[in-house]
């Protein structure tokens, strides 16, 4: 199937007064024979309901009732009268959820004539039914017989196009390509590195490792050299799948087929980026009048010399040099290039392509603030930079507020020029355009072509604006949306959200008192320690389908890592789901505060609750099982701070550990555990932090020492689960009751230290 697949499907009133391809510019005679069809007890039954929802103050869901009644053939300027009356009752609403209540009822009971109608509507033209089915469906988007008139089919519980199947079933394929990619072996060799700059540069011995024709060199220990190379090999393999269409594989290991690379990774900061300069300047591996970028500079001797930045985006400059060296991306036009790896820097590293900004200039010509900086102040924009799911959520709301970013005005001649706005909405093109079938061969076309807007076309097999309009119907989701009916049931009124509300304050409290002073702004980080937590509705959905999923596979309860997977051989399955899963902490428990409090009385579980970037959650809950998706929304956080728990002069704290999974310390009894005392290390710079944490019974450190297990990044019992900033200090005992407790931790390399205290409950 070639992209063909995208044509215009005129399902909803929004995409009716969009469409570009001119098919539905008989609007006003489709409302004349609306008037012929629907019967006027119908619509003045769904005038009675307007009035209701006004009388509550809900304008939103009245001007809905309205643009349905326009669409099935009401008087229009009777119905203007009419919109003067709501509004002004709208300015004395008295909600009730009683009175919401009662105006659902109405509506359900006032929209049978309209199902009855579609279900009697075998002499009128598919166009005929079609609209109706739409208008249906804006009010009532769990209609079955609009649903099956539009050819909806039923699909994990959502009633989806066979458009939207095929979207499904392609993001699936990508998922499991995904999943291939994180599991491919890798064969990596390490030894002492004889690179003349590390030499020169520092007194300790430099490691390197080596594997499939990429060397990297660094201060670091060999262990996460290996890492950060297998992780880009991996992510590169994955690239390589998708451009060419063939199955997963590394880069060759022959120089003659695959260019081999050289990096220099520099363990410290600015200084010691300085100081290689100087060093190279000095050792003709560059010139005086060379331009050495922000980042990285090129070294005649043979290499690539990058300073010390996160292990994501250490990761995304070697993923951005393989990809740049590889021969399936070569011709590949630039807006291509920078979409598809930015698309796999996001999807696979949770980081962003490492480019140069392009700054802007004002009419002075002076160089200007950067779009991205201004836009740092956006919440979502931070999280779009680094998460793909961020990066659809952000511009899902750009589209919903009528900005339209155009995917041609990303057709520059060079990636570096592909910046904020362009580069987020290339690379959710490349997204889309990736779960259809012949992503490889609109590729090749697009090879054979001179990047002009013609063959963007040809490869595409539709217009731009034709190819927009299936974009966003793909970005926003589902093609019928929430109805009317559905939002009047949930929202404000339902007791689930109003508990959620009290879940997302008492998370919002337990962050503030692990990080009461981590609130300080900066100008490249203004909104410090995220604690404004608010609940996304797509992320909640998608997690109450893993907690479905696991009720329906009860046996992956009480496996790890099966708790977090979703397997396509299963009953339940979905592609949402499968992110959920692997991107969540998961209880069994009805209650979700519980889980928290569960989540909270472990290591693993609870160091993404008390993550600084955290701005978003997704809750779902069925059954026994709740799932808190903790992962997707998180903005990058790079202040010098120790989020501590339990925090000083904590009262009532808990005393035990909470069995999880996997566990910390392989073979012992968790039950037996006393409260975890964590730190999250976050710093702006590099640096090596090595903490050391003792816990002592008592007000001062000279009391008694409780007996316990360390777990640190480097001296963990598993070490492949322990973050790189994350320190654990596991009592061997449960705790005793209200008692003081003093916390004493200190970082040999840094200098820093902190003491504080705690007293348990009952």
């Amino acid at each position: 199937m070639r992209f063909n697949a995208i044509k215009i499907m005129v399902l909803s009133l929004a995409l009716i007064t969009t469409s570009v391809g001119g098919g539905w510019q008989d609007t006003e005679d489709m409302r004349e024979r609306m008037a012929t069809w629907v019967k006027r007890g119908t619509r003045t039954g769904l005038r009675s309901v307007a009035t209701d929802l006004s009388k509550c103050g809900l304008e939103e869901e009245v001007l809905v009732i309205h643009e349905a009644l326009l669409d099935l053939g009401d008087d229009e300027e009777e119905l203007s009268k009419m919109l003067a009356g709501w509004r002004k009752k709208l300015e004395k609403p008295k909600d009730s959820k009683k009175a919401r209540d009662r105006a659902a009822k109405k509506l359900e009971s006032r929209l049978k004539p309209l199902e009855d109608a579609l279900e009697g509507a075998s002499e009128k033209t598919a166009a005929e039914t079609e609209h109706l089915a739409a208008v249906l469906l804006r009010l009532n988007s769990s209609n079955e017989v609009a649903q099956l008139t539009l050819g909806h089919k039923l699909t994990n519980g959502a009633w989806l196009s066979e458009e939207e199947i095929s979207w499904k079933e392609g993001a699936g394929r990508v998922n499991e390509l995904i999943k291939e990619a994180r599991k491919l072996p890798v064969d990596v060799a390490s030894g002492p590195s004889e690179n003349a700059a590390l030499k020169n540069l520092y007194e300790v011995a430099p490691h390197v490792v080596s594997a499939n024709g990429v060397s990297l060199h660094g201060g670091f220990n060999s262990e996460r050299l290996e890492v950060i190379l297998k992780t880009a090999l991996r992510a590169h393999a994955l690239s390589r799948a998708l451009l060419s269409g063939e199955e997963l594989q590394l880069r060759s290991k022959d120089p003659q087929q695959d260019q081999h690379l050289q990096m220099v990774l520099l363990p410290g900061d600015e200084t010691d980026y300085s100081n290689a300069k100087s060093e190279a300047l000095k050792n003709k591996g560059r010139n005086e009048k060379d331009y050495v970028p922000e980042s990285a500079f090129y070294d005649k001797r043979g290499w690539e010399t990058g300073k010390w930045v996160p292990e994501a985006e250490q990761t995304a400059w070697i993923l951005h040099r393989l990809i740049e060296a590889d021969k399936l991306m070569k011709g590949a036009p630039a807006t291509i290039h920078a979409g598809h790896t930015n698309w796999i820097c996001q999807r696979f590293l949770g980081t962003s392509i490492p480019v140069v900004i392009v700054s802007e200039r004002n009419s002075s010509g002076e160089p200007g603030t950067t779009t991205k900086k201004r836009l740092r102040n956006e919440v979502l924009w931070l999280t779009a930079s680094r998460s793909l799911f961020g990066c659809k959520t952000w511009m899902r709301a750009e589209l919903l507020a009528g900005r339209r970013h155009l995917w041609s005005h990303s057709f520059l001649d060079q990636i570096g020029k592909i910046q904020d706005t362009k580069l987020l909405k290339t690379t959710l093109v490349i997204d889309f355009l990736q779960v259809l079938d012949g992503f490889p061969t609109f590729l090749k076309e697009l090879r054979e072509g001179q990047g002009l807007v013609a063959d963007f076309e040809k490869a595409l097999a539709a217009s731009l604006p034709e190819f927009e309009e299936t974009w966003a119907r793909w970005l926003l989701g589902p093609s019928q949306g929430v109805g009317l009916l559905q939002r009047l049931r949930g929202a404000e009124g339902d007791e689930s959200y109003e508990g959620n509300q009290d879940l997302l304050a008492f998370l919002e409290e337990i962050r503030k008192d692990a990080c009461h002073n981590a609130y300080a702004a900066t100008a490249d980080y203004p909104h410090g320690f995220q604690v404004d937590l608010h609940q996304d509705p797509e992320l909640s959905e998608m997690a109450r389908i893993h907690a479905s999923y696991l009720n329906t596979n009860p046996e992956q309860q009480t496996r790890w890592p099966d708790a977090h997977e979703e397997y396509p051989d299963k009953a339940g399955y979905s592609p949402e789901g499968a992110w959920a899963g692997a991107h969540s902490v998961i209880a069994f428990t009805p209650d979700p505060k519980r889980a928290v409090h569960q989540w909270m009385s472990t290591f693993y579980h609870r160091l993404p609750l008390t993550e600084p970037g955290l701005f978003g959650v997704g809750l779902g809950q069925e059954g026994n099982v709740t799932v808190l998706d903790v992962v997707s929304l998180v903005a990058p956080y790079r202040l010098d701070q120790w989020v501590v728990w339990p925090p000083p002069d904590y009262e009532d704290t808990p005393r035990s550990f909470l069995p999880e999974l996997p566990n910390p310390v392989p073979g012992e009894d968790q039950s037996k555990w006393g409260y975890p005392v964590t730190i999250q290390v976050y710093s702006a710079s590099e640096g090596s932090h090595n903490i050391h944490m003792e816990l002592f019974e008592g007000e001062a450190v000279d009391g008694s020492q409780v007996p316990h297990h360390l777990l640190t990044p480097t001296s963990s019992y598993e070490k492949r689960l322990v973050p790189s900033h994350a320190y654990c200090l596991i009592p061997k005992a449960k705790l005793k009751p209200r008692t003081e407790y003093t916390v004493k931790a200190d970082c040999h390399t840094s200098g820093e230290s902190m003491t504080w205290n705690f007293t348990t409950g009952k």
